[in-house]
């Protein structure tokens, strides 16, 4: 992943501006109109406010964001956002190592563990504790 854009995308999860959620990139309250985001969301909206993938609110209560060919994604990351960050897969999987995706860890639920053979709860993580996951792995996303 590029260091620049990872240190962008630490900064925005430690910085309070996001509301974490689940499930979708960004989910948008019926209520009260305001959006909450999981960890990749945070990263498309970056994306987007700089110019590199579009948005478009649904009238399901979540925004998409411009994937390749027009195609909207919800809940994974779209392609032009991971060219654009660096990324290897559009989960926030590790290269080597650790087989948690940064999807498990913000949602939680279960995970095949590689070394110990078995699937394993996970989560769900804090915007912080994510931040220092991706601190300290950045060059293996």
């Amino acid at each position: 992943m590029n260091k620049d854009i990872a240190g962008r995308w630490v900064a925005a999860l430690r910085s309070g501006e996001y509301q974490q959620g689940t499930t979708e990139l960004e989910n948008i309250s019926f209520v009260d109109g305001k959006s909450t985001f999981c960890c990749l969301g945070v990263l498309s909206h970056i994306a987007y406010s700089e110019g590199v993938c579009d948005r478009s609110e649904t009238d399901r209560g979540y925004a998409r964001y411009t994937d390749t060919f027009e195609e909207w994604q919800s809940s994974i990351l779209p392609v032009p956002v991971r060219i654009w960050s660096g990324m290897h897969d559009q989960y926030g999987t590790l290269i080597e190592g650790d087989s948690r995706s940064l999807t498990a860890m913000n949602d939680g639920g279960e995970e095949w563990d590689k070394e110990a053979h078995e699937y394993v709860m996970l989560g769900p993580l804090s915007f912080a504790e994510i931040a220092d996951y991706i601190e300290a792995n950045w060059e293996q996303l």
